[in-house]
């Protein structure tokens, strides 16, 4: 990870902007991820490591106390960006850079051209206009007509992650609607830093705790913590060691011991994960496991992976956590608004030669919160709409996370999808609901969401479109070819393939051809199969009804992280710790009893015996000397008899040697 000086001096040694680039311009909200998509390698992108970190704030009313509490709280050489977004109305001169500067020795300044950042300065957005942030230059963006100010906020923080990655940071402030709960996301999955002001002190609750909805906040502080805080993360992430992204390197004799006591507690917490949770991470790429867990180290102020697997085995929040970083879900309405209309260009062949007894089969494999799937269920209805006698519109929606999956089928979404859905789609497709907007039943009648493995459950067959968009940029070489394998299999002879933009089919393949390179679309090719891409391992149901299965057998654990709601927090709690409430000595013993590996504790004056033997005793203690033996299955099945003889036994004899043994 790069320093910030270091970034101040490449930051300052970029050529002037031309005078085209200073122009001000009208921009789609995801232009930075179209643009820069050869450069996005990750899902959280390598480059990002090499920018200045760059904080947004973002508010609307009553934010401006709030704005001089957190300047007046940060030292004045944090070596961080600050950019401040506002909805500020063009009709009045802006006063705001003037105020700031009263609270900071920071200089303080209104961008009114394109402009590049440097380090320890504070830019603040100009009356009517919107910022966006391209490779270390703050350009201003005409404010959409049909929407004017409401997605702001949004729309920076879109192009702060795309640009910055895991060196973005957004605060969102007081505010009186939801901009902003959308570009959170965004940063989240760019594996940037998400924040909001604690709603209780702010003004307007509205933007902060329509951001804590998304369940994408990492903090959730008074505006006079958030600069400490801030500070130390990024100082943290200076310290951290993590093994290396592509595998062991040689190293110092010195180094080898910290490598390769780094390399097993990365190995023990990927381990823990999957006996708690079933997920399988094994297909990830080392890279994207390493960065998200290097995140979860700066968020929870812990500095190597050692003491990481501690406090993920003791805290009861952060495996959730974890859990959701790795399975981050994150899509927005039309993402990549250039790419759906490249893909309307090919509803006409999806349709052809299909009548009313028939059907349009589309799958949309990792489906996060729906809103790729209610698109094109958009797109299709209202294509079909102008056909005489129009066949049936089928989709299937799938995931791994059961909350998501929950959250698509309610259609719910925060005010600022007004910066992908226009005006007109928001009449007729959506209904305005108290905190955003529901998609209409007819829309949602089309798609069907399930909980489905891509690479462990059986795909669907005979589909005409196949929408897998940011999904392949996490999975390694090998899981993308049998990725590929499955959708070459589910698609109809020629169906259409749908990519992200930072995703793309080899060049050598010969199951697909390439429709439109810029946009990722591609045709299945009709090739002899060789084999079949049979399901491996087990899948997702199989998984869900285990979870449930253990989750009568546990306590549940309470739901907070930190500061913070976790999304689907009471379902991934259920699924690792169960519902039955608990006295924490039964809690032990459940947990004991469902993921200790049995085991015997013995000392020194025990003889040999034979594990049966110990076990049949172990049912009939009262009158054994409880020096004899110390057995997990007793305490686990005769507490009331045991326990108390092993806790003080245990307690009081040093020279106890543990044996595991089978069951």
């Amino acid at each position: 990870m790069s320093k910030p000086r270091e970034s101040v001096r490449k930051t300052r040694e970029r050529p002037r902007a031309s005078q085209a680039d200073i122009a001000v311009r009208e921009l789609s909200p995801d232009h930075a991820e179209v643009e820069l998509a050869p450069l996005i390698d990750d899902a959280i992108p390598t480059r990002g490591y090499q920018m200045l970190p760059m904080v947004g704030l973002g508010g609307s009313a009553g934010c401006i106390p709030a704005l001089q509490a957190f300047f007046h709280a940060m030292p004045p050489e944090p070596g961080l960006v600050f950019v401040v977004i506002l909805h500020l109305s063009a009709e009045y001169e802006s006063m705001l850079a003037e105020l700031l500067q009263r609270s900071t020795a920071m200089r303080v300044e209104q961008v009114n051209r394109t402009i590049e950042v440097e380090a320890n300065h504070v830019y603040v957005i100009p009356p009517g206009k919107q910022i966006a942030s391209a490779n270390g230059r703050l350009e201003l963006v005409d404010l959409p007509s049909e929407r004017g100010k409401r997605v702001a906020v949004d729309l920076f923080f879109r192009t702060l992650a795309d640009t910055h990655g895991a060196h973005a940071a957004a605060i969102v402030l007081s505010g009186a609607d939801g901009d902003g709960a959308i570009g959170v996301k965004r940063i989240k999955e760019r594996g940037g830093l998400t924040i909001a002001q604690d709603p209780r002190e702010a003004q307007h609750e509205s933007m902060p705790s329509a951001s804590i909805r998304t369940g994408m906040v990492d903090w959730v502080l008074p505006v006079a913590d958030i600069p400490e805080r801030l500070i130390s993360y990024y100082e943290r992430a200076r310290r951290l060691e993590l093994p290396p992204e592509d595998g062991a390197h040689p190293a110092t004799p010195s180094r080898r011991s910290s490598l390769a006591q780094d390399e097993a507690a990365l190995r023990d917490i990927l381990i823990y994960l999957h006996t708690r949770s079933g997920r399988d991470f094994s297909y990830y790429k080392r890279a994207t496991i390493l960065r998200r867990i290097g995140r979860r180290l700066q968020v929870n102020a812990i500095d190597d992976l050692k003491s990481y697997l501690v406090f993920l085995r003791t805290n009861e929040s952060e495996p959730a956590a974890l859990l959701q970083d790795l399975l981050i879900s994150v899509t927005n309405f039309f993402r990549d608004r250039e790419a759906f209309d490249a893909l309307a260009l090919r509803l006409p062949s999806l349709f052809r030669g299909k009548g009313p007894g028939e059907s349009v089969r589309v799958w949309v494999p990792g489906c996060a919160t729906g809103e790729e799937a209610y698109s094109l269920a958009i797109m299709l209805h209202e294509y079909a709409r102008n056909l005489d006698a129009p066949p049936q519109i089928q989709i299937f929606a799938t995931d791994l996370d059961e909350a998501v999956i929950k959250m698509a089928r309610d259609g719910v979404y925060p005010d600022a999808i007004t910066a992908d859905v226009s005006e007109d789609r928001l009449r007729r497709w959506f209904t305005k609901e108290l905190h955003g907007y529901r998609v209409r039943r007819e829309i949602r009648e089309l798609v069907a969401f399930a909980l489905h493995d891509l690479l462990k459950d059986s795909p669907f067959s005979r589909l005409d479109l196949v929408s897998c968009r940011n999904l392949l940029i996490y999975l390694n070489r090998e899981a993308q070819s049998r990725a590929f394998e499955v959708f070459h299999f589910a698609l109809r002879p020629h169906g259409c393939l749908f990519l992200g933009m930072s995703e793309s089919v080899d060049n050598d393949t010969s199951l697909f051809s390439v429709v439109d390179k810029k946009y990722r679309i591609y045709a299945q090719q009709p090739t002899k199969r060789t084999a079949l891409p049979v399901p491996v391992g087990t899948s997702a149901l199989a998984r869900a009804l285990e979870l449930r299965q253990r989750s009568e057998e546990r306590p549940a654990l309470p739901k907070s992280n930190g500061n913070a709601t976790v999304p689907g927090g009471a379902d991934v709690q259920v699924a690792l710790f169960g519902a039955a409430q608990s006295t924490p000595g039964e809690l032990h013993y459940k947990l004991i009893e469902r993921f200790a590996s049995p085991s015997m504790l013995v000392d020194t004056n025990t003889t040999s015996f034979t594990y049966p033997t110990a076990r049949a005793a172990s049912c009939n203690w009262a009158g054994v000397n409880p020096r004899v033996i110390c057995c997990s299955w007793c305490t686990r099945r005769c507490a009331s008899i045991c326990a108390p003889r092993c806790s003080v036994h245990c307690s009081r004899n040093s020279r106890l040697t543990r044996f595991s043994c089978a069951r």
